[in-house]
């Protein structure tokens, strides 16, 4: 942390940039079959609730026992898909598959953790604070 505000401000700052890598590994570059980016407004469509995504991987990475009871073998595409970490409108946190979501105008989700990962609602999307760009490198390209 490069500034003259004190320390304990870095030091926050530093204990979130470290919770968020424990959360997300880092993603260098968009896979090809991921199709949202960090930061879109999407739609569920069985559940119809609303979210923002801060995170994804290219295949699901919970494991077995997860998948089995979330019945992840029914999808089209099973565990072979892109999932997303997201914050529903209705302040909970999922894991959702690539096949059950859908583009949606975008909306300001009221929820919690907002401020943990993003900076800004621009009015189209979430824009991700530095520490979440810092795993999404390549959302500064």
């Amino acid at each position: 942390c490069t500034t003259t505000v004190p320390s304990t401000y870095c030091e926050v700052l530093e204990a979130r940039e470290a919770e968020l890598r424990s959360m997300l590994s880092d993603k260098p570059a968009k896979h090809s079959s991921v199709t949202f980016s960090v930061g879109d407004v999407v739609l569920h469509k069985r559940y119809n609730y609303t979210c923002v995504i801060y995170g994804w991987d290219t295949v699901c990475s919970l494991g077995s026992a997860w998948e089995e009871r979330m019945g992840i073998s029914q999808l089209e595409f099973r565990a072979e898909q892109p999932f997303y970490k997201v914050l529903a409108d209705d302040q909970t946190v999922r894991y959702v598959a690539q096949e059950n979501l859908v583009a949606t105008r975008s909306l300001f989700i009221e929820h919690r953790d907002v401020g943990k990962y993003f900076c800004l609602y621009d009015g189209e999307r979430f824009v991700p604070n530095s520490a979440l760009r810092r795993i999404y490198s390549y959302l500064d390209t």
